[in-house]
């Protein structure tokens, strides 16, 4: 997926225009700005001379759009709000900020348009109702017809301020003093300077500091000359803060155009694929990814043009940025959209030096749409960044070379290369600016010293000498005219080259493709005038493409032509094309006519082809038909195709009409190509076997007819019996068949033959033993003899004067059978290689018996198996085995063949052959069914019945998604069935070959399943880590040191304990994924059997859980209770024992790890506590031997019996009943 450019930067919309006294976006000003490093050092001077009691005023210089609005906004907002200074994405400003500990009234205001009024009224006015209205401070009304001095009304009101608040300095903030000096006369502007010069002098000796900003070109405009002095006068009194095209890239690169570290490395390895196009970036690749996508050239334009009063490149870069966030990276914009700026604003276009490159751009514009589309967009690039170097260059001229343009404007060369240089960017520059002169016959611009360049001067009236030539040499002569059409239909249909048929005339050799039959027929084209060449005939049809002139036909049948009515438009493009010919003949520009000649009849040629399309007609046997009628599915792009289409369509049935013979091909043929097809099927049956021949050549001779299940056969093809029967009736009268006469006669209706295609026949004939030919001198040659020649191409059948018959043997018979059993039937056709074919026929026939042999007692053993694959149609495959025995004879025979005169003793009925082929295709069947059976399809098979046992086990332990998987099994099973249990498919290599998919596809699924399930419930996923952490539990462990305490029945700790022996001897270590290559069931543990246990071990360790939670509470309480009960004996213990003893009794339940201190007090203290274990099987047995039925009280009276037994002997106090469960 391509990066987009959104990808890239952090995008922001910066405010192109900033308004001072907005309060409620002061904290966007301070977190916003950006400082540079030179305004870092003038913002650190400014809050020094903050932090004194007496100042310096500031004065902020920079271009419009370069940001001074924003500085004074965040100088403003900085001094308002000191809470905000924190937020100073500047840490040694934001530090320096926050130590200012002085406060300041601040004044803020913007100078708009007021020509009448002066800058000492504003100012005042301005003061005194803002620090009423912002700070409720009321100074004094100053009367400035009166108080003339400047200096004491600023210290009055200082004065009235600090009356009121003793501690705070003023500070008072303009912004557009530019515009606002810009409108006043200059004696005017020389009292608003004056004050200006005035308030730097007054912050000197005060608490009150002034700053301002004043655009760039105040400082350069020649409106400002005559105020030079007092200009220069106000700067010595105030700091001079300039803003720099470097703060102005660090705005772009920290605000609009921001990018993260990611993005940074994401750009770096982006463009470096393009540093060895462009050196500026291989230098600069930091300042490249800064600014991206605004090429850093675009900052250095916009600084030296003087036009953009009212318009900044930070406003230049959102409006150009934000359209392409969603193009694929890398674009950079580029200088010649300042082209597109200057256009747009009306009152830059509109001055001279501008309007004069705007108008040559927008007659340059229309020639670039003539370009080929691969250059227009960069075309359209080019004019405009000269069209900016130019305006740049004032006066003078100013360019850039080829390799300056590709820096600047970053156009690299279109497609991927492997080894790139500089060069080729430089080139590829070259190139387009070449097609540019080309396509503007080199007006405007201009080439030198290695550079272009813009030249609006650079004119002439090429379009005048052309009109002049045109009327003197062109209009009124038909001559010129038709003459022009016939160059460029020559030209259009590459016959340049070619010798007109009729000397002096526009006519030649022509053919038409036959698109029903894939293949053509020769006639004539007539070019321009259809009555050129009235008596000349060749082929079967005469084409006249109609020029300029006026219509005129012969009336013929075979007669096609395509006419067009040529409007005054094709007309002015054909006399201008031969006009600007004719002034470039007489040296007269010369260069450039050539090419506007070559463009004219360019533009001609789309046109007329278009015009042809949608308004020509075609005329033919008196009817006209539109072209736009005749239906095509291909583009129509040339000349060519349009002729090549009318004649395909509008003459294919006159063709089918006068040769209704002539075969339907599979491959395209052409008067180009015949040749080379048809010598090329030739060698491909050069002692070949039919199937070795290539697919084309193949495809011939099936057009003919002469193919039959796959082979050669004459007996089919109508042509071949139509050459072997004229051969026939030549031999029974004794007469000799020359190859003319064949030629002439396939030559003629219905026929219709080329001569190549008949001595492809005949060679056919030749090879495969039905021909023999006769050399000129007499010289008979077989197959054999024509193999040498048949390599020089059709050329040999130029010796060939007559044609025989070779009547040896039946050759057709005995190929038929030698294609059969796969031997090379081209053995047999030629003479010389017969003892080959008798040596080939014994050789298989004895590899055939040995097969058959071998096969039978194979598929005997597979058969003894059937018992353990019930499924399989043995009886099926047991019927195809039996029907072996009927190659027994036909082989016998074929391995008794040793001589030639064998061969003619071959069965040749159609009978043998046909039976032949189903007893050698049944051993065929048997042979791959046996090869697939031990291949691994028993295997797979027993696999998948012995799978389906267990597969009803599986689906109660899985998941929905494993149950699924039970369910596709048991889908592919079923498949599987269907062809394994049906003979049809599963002696069928090709029906069969499926099954091997499937059962290897229910092996991988049923592994899978198994392989998952058994890890889940008995292997390494299954919850033995729960179990274990059971074991290692603090509660565990403490049961475990209780049990042996004399009042502690450890019977259910022992059950519990049994119950966690039980559900590990589960667990199946031994199991892997090789063992189910071997095994459909785990052979270690035989999962899933018992899968009900298995399934619930989760539940049970839960339960485990449980319950040793319940015994834990059960004895916390008893031992609690028995050593309350034992407090008697505590006296006995020793002092750290007792201790242990109380703080147990006294906190009333069990530490969670009991230590060994801890259990030898327990066992300590329950020393003489005798412990009786009641059997609890053995209680019931002795209350059955009282009665199966007891009352209450006969129940109670056994078991108190039963209990006086047991204890029989004990201290009935220190007796403890252990209840014992088996």
């Amino acid at each position: 997926m391509s990066i987009l450019i959104r990808d890239l930067v952090h995008f922001e919309e910066v405010e192109e225009v900033i308004k001072i006294r907005k309060d409620d976006k002061a904290k966007e000003y301070v977190e916003k700005y950006v400082i540079s490093d030179s305004i870092r050092s003038n913002l650190s001077y400014m809050l020094d001379i903050l932090a004194g009691a007496t100042h310096k005023s500031f004065n902020v210089v920079g271009n419009y759009g370069t940001g001074k609005s924003h500085f004074l906004a965040f100088v403003g907002a900085l001094l308002e709000h000191p809470e905000l200074r924190p937020l100073v994405n500047d840490p040694a400003i934001a530090a320096k900020a926050q130590e200012m500990s002085r406060r300041y009234l601040v004044i803020k205001f913007e100078l708009g348009a007021a020509k009448e009024i002066s800058l000492r009224h504003i100012f005042f006015d301005q003061i005194r109702r803002q620090l009423l209205d912002k700070y409720n401070i009321e100074v004094r009304e100053i009367d400035l017809s009166t108080a003339y001095d400047n200096k004491q009304n600023m210290m009055d009101i200082l004065s009235d301020v600090k009356a009121e608040e003793p501690e705070v300095g003023l500070v008072v903030i303009v912004d557009e003093i530019s515009d606002f000096l810009k409108q006043k006369s200059k004696e005017d502007m020389s009292y608003d300077l004056a004050l200006l010069r005035e308030l730097g002098e007054v912050s000197q000796d005060s608490d009150f500091l002034y700053i301002g900003a004043m655009q760039e070109h105040v400082f350069t405009n020649a409106k400002y000359v005559d105020q030079a002095e007092s200009i220069a006068r106000i700067n010595q009194r105030f700091v001079t803060v300039t803003i720099t095209k470097d703060d102005v890239s660090q705005v772009l690169t920290n605000r609009v155009v921001r990018k993260d570290a990611d993005q940074r490395l994401q750009l770096e390895k982006l463009l470096g694929d393009y540093r060895q196009y462009f050196p500026n970036l291989a230098n600069q690749t930091e300042r490249y990814i800064n600014l991206f996508p605004i090429h850093p050239y675009v900052i250095d334009v916009f600084e030296q043009l003087p036009y953009f009063e009212n318009r900044g490149i930070i406003g230049f870069a959102v409006q150009n940025v934000e359209p392409i966030l969603d193009k694929a990276a890398p674009i950079f914009i580029t200088y010649d959209r300042v082209f597109d700026l200057i256009n747009a604003t009306h009152e830059i276009r509109n001055q001279p030096t501008v309007a004069r490159i705007v108008n040559v751009i927008q007659k340059l514009e229309p020639k670039i749409d003539l370009l080929d589309a691969r250059y227009r967009e960069d075309a359209r690039k080019l004019i405009k960044a000269l069209a900016v170097l130019r305006l740049l260059g004032g006066e003078k001229i100013n360019g850039a070379t080829a390799q300056e343009l590709a820096n600047t404007l970053f156009i690299a060369p279109p497609g991927q290369k492997m080894l790139v240089t500089p060069e080729m960017a430089q080139g590829n520059i070259e190139r387009i600016m070449k097609n540019i002169r080309d396509v503007t016959v080199g007006q405007f611009i201009e080439y030198g010293e290695g550079r272009y360049y813009l030249e609006p001067e650079k004119i002439d009236d090429y379009d005048a000498l052309i009109e002049q030539k045109a009327q003197a040499a062109v209009i009124g002569n038909p001559g010129e005219i038709e003459g022009t059409f016939k160059e460029y239909v020559l030209g259009e249909l590459n016959l340049r080259s070619l010798a007109p048929y009729l000397p002096g005339k526009s006519i030649y050799l022509d053919t038409a493709q036959w698109a029903s039959h894939r293949s053509f027929r020769t006639g004539l084209l007539v070019i321009g005038r259809g009555d050129d060449g009235a008596g000349i005939q060749h082929g079967d049809y005469r084409f006249v493409l109609q020029g300029p002139a006026p219509l005129k036909t012969l009336g013929l049948q075979n007669e096609l032509i395509l006419s067009l009515e040529f409007n005054d438009d094709l007309m002015r493009l054909i006399v201008r094309s031969r006009a600007a010919e004719l002034l470039a003949i007489d040296n007269v520009h010369k260069k450039i006519m050539t090419q506007i000649s070559k463009d004219a009849i360019k533009t001609f040629g789309e046109k007329y082809l278009a015009l042809l399309i949608q308004s020509g007609a075609v005329i033919y046997a008196g009817h006209k038909t539109d072209v736009n009628k005749l239906q095509t599915n291909r583009s129509l792009s040339t000349l060519g195709d349009i002729i090549d289409h009318v004649k395909s369509k509008m003459l294919d049935s006159l063709f089918a009409e006068q040769y209704p013979s002539y075969p339907v091909f599979n491959t395209v043929l052409t008067a180009a190509n015949i040749g080379s097809e048809m010598s090329r099927a030739l060698q491909s049956l050069e002692r070949q076997t039919m199937v070795q021949l290539d697919l084309n050549s193949r495809g011939y001779l099936e057009s003919f007819g002469a193919m039959k299940d796959g082979h050669f056969s004459a007996s089919s093809s109508p042509a071949c019996k139509l050459i072997l029967d004229r051969i026939e009736e030549n031999d029974k009268n004794h007469k000799v068949t020359p190859l003319d006469d064949l030629l002439k006669e396939f030559e003629q209706k219905p026929w219709g033959l080329p001569a190549e295609m008949v001595d492809m026949l005949l060679g056919s004939l030749l090879f495969n033993g039905y021909l023999i030919f006769v050399r000129q001198g007499g010289a008979r040659l077989h197959a054999s003899d024509v193999s040498p020649l048949i390599k020089q191409g059709l050329d040999f059948f130029k010796e060939i004067r007559y044609i025989e018959r070779d009547k040896d043997i039946d050759v057709e018979a005995v190929v038929l059978i030698f294609n059969a059993l796969g031997l090379q039937s081209g053995l047999v056709r030629d003479k010389d290689s017969r003892s080959e074919a008798v040596k080939a026929l014994h050789q298989r026939g004895i590899e055939l018996k040995e097969k058959v042999t071998s096969l039978r007692q194979g598929m005997q053993m597979i058969i003894a198996e059937a018992v353990n694959y019930p499924d399989i149609p043995w009886l099926g495959i047991q019927a195809s085995l039996s029907q072996l025995a009927n190659l027994e004879k036909p082989l016998t025979t074929f391995a008794e063949v040793t001589k030639v005169a064998d061969l003619g003793k071959l069965d040749p009925s159609p009978e043998f052959l046909q039976q032949l082929k189903i007893n050698l295709e049944n051993l065929t069947v048997l042979s791959a069914f046996f090869e697939d059976w031990h291949g691994g399809l028993s295997l797979g098979i027993k696999r998948l019945q012995s799978a389906l046992v267990i597969l009803p086990s599986l689906i109660d332990l899985g998941n929905s998604a494993e149950k699924t998987t039970v369910a596709d099994l048991e889908r592919i099973a079923a498949d599987s069935k269907v062809i394994y249990s049906d003979p049809k498919p599963f002696m069928s290599a090709e029906l069969r070959r499926p099954l091997k998919g499937k059962l290897e596809q229910f092996r991988q699924k049923y592994d899978q399943l198994y392989y998952g399930l058994h890890q889940k419930f008995v292997g390494d996923k299954a919850p033995w880590g729960e179990l274990a952490a059971i074991r290692q539990s603090s509660h565990f462990i403490a049961l475990n040191q209780l049990k042996g305490l004399p009042f502690i029945s450890s019977s259910p700790f022992n059950q519990l304990a049994l119950e966690m022996q039980s559900i590990e001897r589960k667990r199946c270590n031994e199991f892997n994924a090789q063992v189910l290559e071997s095994f459909a069931v785990c052979p270690y543990c035989r999962f899933p059997e018992d899968s009900a246990v298995a399934a619930n071990i989760s539940g049970r360790i839960l339960a485990i859980h449980s319950k040793l939670d319940e015994l834990w509470t059960a004895w916390e309480s008893q031992i609690i209770s028995e050593i309350s009960n034992l407090k008697e004996r505590m006296s006995l213990l020793s002092a750290s024992h007792r201790h242990l003893i109380q703080e147990l009794i006294q906190k009333g339940c069990l530490p969670d790890t009991i230590s060994d201190d801890l259990l030898t007090a327990l066992y300590e203290l329950s020393r003489d506590l005798q412990p009786v274990e009641l059997d609890l099987k053995q209680l019931g047995d002795y209350l059955l031997s009282k009665g199966s039925a007891l009352t209450e009280a006969e129940l109670r009276t056994a078991v108190d019996d039963y209990i006086n037994q047991i204890t029989q002997g004990c201290q009935r106090d220190l007796v403890r009943i252990k209840i014992k469960i088996e």
